[in-house]
């Protein structure tokens, strides 16, 4: 997935001014965004390798040009239901400060630019809470912005569990 350059990254409030160039996905029904700079591809998975005793969110584990890519399931802490993984699901590669990680995504929407940015209101920060950097308003719709590094803590990603 090309990279374009990032813009000034958002705070939690999600700064209403800036802009920002994101990775558009769809996911339990809903549209989510994250900053273009933590994605590098999305691809489709051939084969899952579960991994026994794994945490929860931890689907398993694909072989992604010799690298071993842990693959989990967002889905729970954004308040959808839990998802399996396998031959055929689509997964967005996202950079962490612990390596590459996979998380299972319904579609890849494209690279956008996020420029009308709004805080959280009372209720996404009820349902996401820190995972959620902002909405961004697509013009037919409100999009998800989500914080890529708390996301991934909140998968047990950035402290190695489960990593194969």
């Amino acid at each position: 997935m090309p990279q374009a350059p990032a813009a000034a990254p958002a705070t939690s409030g999600a700064d209403a001014g800036a802009a920002l160039r994101v990775c558009l996905f769809a996911l339990g029904g809903a549209l989510f965004a994250v900053e273009v700079r933590h994605a590098r591809e999305v691809v489709v998975l051939d084969h899952v390798t579960r991994v026994p005793l794994a945490p929860a969110a931890f689907r398993g584990v694909t072989n992604l040009r010799g690298y071993i890519l842990p693959v989990l399931d967002a889905g729970p802490p954004l308040g959808l239901p839990a998802r399996a993984v396998g031959r055929g699901s689509r997964v967005l590669v996202l950079a962490g400060e612990a390596g590459q990680v996979g998380i299972a995504i319904d579609a890849a929407r494209g690279l956008e630019t996020a420029d009308r940015l709004l805080p959280l209101g009372e209720a996404a920060r009820r349902q996401y809470g820190e995972i959620a950097q902002g909405l961004w308003d697509r013009g037919d719709r409100l999009v998800t912005l989500l914080d890529v590094p708390r996301l991934l803590a909140a998968l047990g990603a950035e402290r190695g569990e489960g990593r194969g």
